[in-house]
């Protein structure tokens, strides 16, 4: 798997952070459950576990979510018959899980359904050190809806999707939101530094929020050229099968009404290359990975909205690469136990640190600015497998957005120089 380098420059006193595009073959799982097996599921609120299993199936660990206030931290359940939440999301960093739900007490009935002035909307973060920040609980968004999907961008941004009032964005720890779009959604994700949702508002389906940064204004949502203006997509991925062209170029989406679709990019559409399933096997979870044109992804189904629960997980693997047809047979790995349920899914995040795991070694690097042009070089000693270097900038607030990229060598043992020039940089300090 081709991989990218960040570089997190601090523009005049600068520091250097090396990152690279996450390589998750070799992660777990996290899946969510509902339910404890005590009693049978109900539309109340109900006690939430991540269950983190091996990609062959085999259970781990369970980390549970609070079920009672304590400090900053608020409860976080969910529902126990609603397919539409649930759905965790892995930061872009590869370091945090993000999950959405209600500041609820077990047993408050309705739950989906409740005023979000009394029950607040909370946003559960987990990140590698068993951490579980549950601070961010917010008053205004979605409000006698579902809370459905958030996903953390690793650094202090939150982006959530609920039953109406669109995409919504808060910052960690924070009590409000600010509305991004009006197009409704369900789950919500990143790829290559843009942010996408999968939706049933109107004749949107999969779509792109914003012109290819995270945004924390107003935004224009588009569904992906050629992808259809029905069905019922639930979580989704996109991936890169062919590396010789940085960015995703396949895409992958379960909904609960047909099966797994694959699509691929081409000539800027995406093209329908089948899928796999039925409207009975009521597909919702889904997450994967591309490594060396192959695609392994894993999904939950079959959990629906009964009183004893359901579920299984299973793994999927597609060879057939760009705009190959999509033909597969799920292996079953795990079932929910009685009165409980599987709603989404996403890997786990990495307990290694990044810096052991480099592909590329960093030699020099220096920046100047002229006058309105901020000029940056740098220059590697050896390079692994390297596909592109991604440039983000950001002012004080810390808030990081993609403004290019840079072609790596791929593989290398000599030096290297590379260039980005950013003609327009913020007036101040500027964070590369």
């Amino acid at each position: 798997m081709k991989r990218y380098c960040l570089l997190l420059l601090f523009f005049v006193s600068y520091t250097i952070e090396l990152l690279y595009a996450q390589n998750l073959s070799n992660r777990n799982l996290f899946v969510v459950r509902i339910g404890d097996g005590s009693t049978s599921l109900t539309t109340a609120a109900t006690p939430v576990y991540l269950d983190e299993y091996s990609t062959s199936g085999n259970l781990l660990r369970t980390i549970a979510m609070p079920i009672i206030n304590s400090g900053t931290n608020k409860k976080l359940t969910l529902s126990g018959k609603y397919v539409y939440e649930g759905y965790p999301v892995l930061s872009p960093d590869g370091q945090s899980v993000c999950l959405f739900g209600y500041d609820a007490s077990i047993g408050t009935p309705s739950i989906g359904t409740s005023v979000s002035s009394t029950v607040n909307r909370t946003v559960g973060i987990i990140d590698a050190k068993n951490t579980i920040n549950t601070s961010t609980s917010v008053t205004d968004a979605f409000s006698a809806v579902n809370a459905r999907c958030a996903v953390f961008d690793g650094n202090k941004g939150i982006w959530m999707t609920g039953g109406t009032t669109g995409v919504r964005y808060a910052v960690l720890g924070a009590t409000t939101s600010t509305a991004l779009t009006t197009v409704t959604g369900r789950a919500i994700n990143v790829f290559d530094s843009q942010l996408y949702m999968s939706s049933t508002s109107g004749d949107n389906r999969i779509v792109s929020v914003g012109p290819g940064v995270l945004p924390i204004g107003g935004q224009a949502v588009s569904n992906l050229p050629g992808y259809p203006t029905t069905g019922s997509p639930c979580q989704f991925f996109l991936a890169d099968v062919c590396n010789s062209t940085p960015g995703p170029d396949v895409l992958y989406v379960a909904d609960n009404t047909s099966g797994i679709s694959k699509y691929s990019l081409v000539n800027s559409v995406w093209v329908s290359n089948g899928k796999i399933g039925t409207a009975s096997d009521q597909y919702v979870g889904l997450t994967g990975n591309a490594d060396n044109g192959q695609v392994v992804m894993y999904a939950t189904r079959k959990s629906g909205t009964a009183d004893a629960g359901g579920g299984e997980l299973v793994a999927i693997t597609d060879n057939s690469g760009l705009n190959g047809a999509f033909s597969a047979t799920p292996m079953l790995l795990a079932t929910a136990a009685q009165n409980t349920v599987f709603r989404g899914i996403c890997y786990s995040f990495s307990n290694a640190s990044l810096n052991n795991v480099l592909p590329v070694s960093l030699h020099s690097f220096s920046v100047s600015r002229v006058n309105s042009t901020s000029t940056l070089n740098w220059s590697s000693s050896s390079e692994k497998e390297s596909s592109h270097f991604e440039i983000q900038r950001a002012k004080d607030d810390g808030i990081f957005t993609k403004i290019g990229s840079i072609r790596a060598s791929g593989n290398s043992n000599q030096q290297i120089a590379y260039r980005y020039l950013d003609p327009n940089p913020f007036s101040g300090l500027n964070y590369y």
